[in-house]
């Protein structure tokens, strides 16, 4: 039998935040098993996780396949974690295809390092713009293609072509982002291509935001909102060449399965 836990990141209540599915395992099951299983469930994301010697290897999956970096699938893994073994405070190191990462928990708050993302920018004129309606005051890309827009209002208006952004070929997701009126910056998250239309709460948004809205505001920690039908909500500071981001994680509940469930 293994555990499946299911948990809230980036909000102390059960009502937002982005949800994840964490499970451990002996050994890794098949492809198959984990996408399987990350369907059965149906959470935006779920993370798997072996211990080896003084780490984690971690991998996540949506419900349509594997990907890179989750940040929320992480804290909620870490959470899962800290719970089975009773501990109120300490880390927890992963190891993943995409990189290490390493969560602390102190005073009931989780905190990851991340990478800061190389930015590139992007022209105004250039015609991916065009094609999803936007008219942004800055653009550029890393990972993602991220649009800085005039105020907290554009953002919660704006309304995307899922068709258009499928067939991004350079991007993984459109962030949309702007100043906030009550915190420092906030975003909105669209990842069809993965089979998130939107992201509740996006942890590695950060990778590609934080190092922009520190830069521009000259000040950290930033405190940043994402405005999803559920919301999110961060503290974000860069460290070194990395992104630190402080968040709580909600337990909701958790089930048991067999292995040949995962497989059915």
């Amino acid at each position: 039998m293994t555990t499946v836990y299911f948990l809230n990141a980036f909000s102390d209540s059960p009502h937002k935040g982005n949800p994840a599915a964490a499970a451990e395992f002996d050994t890794w099951p098949s492809d198959k098993e984990l996408l399987k299983l990350a369907q059965t469930y149906a959470y935006p994301v779920s993370a798997y996780v072996v211990k080896k010697q003084g780490h984690y290897d971690i991998r996540w999956f949506s419900q349509t396949q594997e990907i890179n970096l989750c940040g929320h699938g992480t804290l909620a893994a870490a959470e899962m974690l800290f719970i089975k073994e009773q501990i109120c405070q300490g880390a927890v190191h992963f190891c993943s295809p995409y990189g290490d990462l390493c969560v602390e928990k102190h005073d009931g708050t989780l905190s990851i390092l991340l990478p800061q993302w190389e930015q590139k920018e992007i022209s105004e004129h250039d015609p991916i713009l065009s094609l999803l309606n936007l008219h942004p005051q800055y653009a550029f890309k890393t990972r993602d293609l991220v649009t800085v827009l005039s105020s907290e209002e554009e953002v919660k208006q704006f309304q995307p072509n899922f068709d258009t952004l499928n067939k991004m070929q350079d991007h993984h997701a459109l962030i949309v982002t702007a100043r906030g009126n009550q915190s420092d910056y906030v975003l909105r998250y669209f990842a069809p291509k993965i089979g998130i239309n939107e992201d509740p709460a996006t942890g590695s948004a950060h990778c590609s935001l934080a190092p922009y809205w520190v830069t521009t505001l000259a000040r950290s920690p930033l405190r940043a909102t994402q405005l999803s039908a559920r919301g999110g909500d961060f503290s974000v500071s860069l460290v070194g060449n990395h992104v630190k981001i402080s968040a709580k994680v909600t337990f909701l509940n958790k089930h048991e399965f067999t292995a040949q469930e995962a497989i059915l």
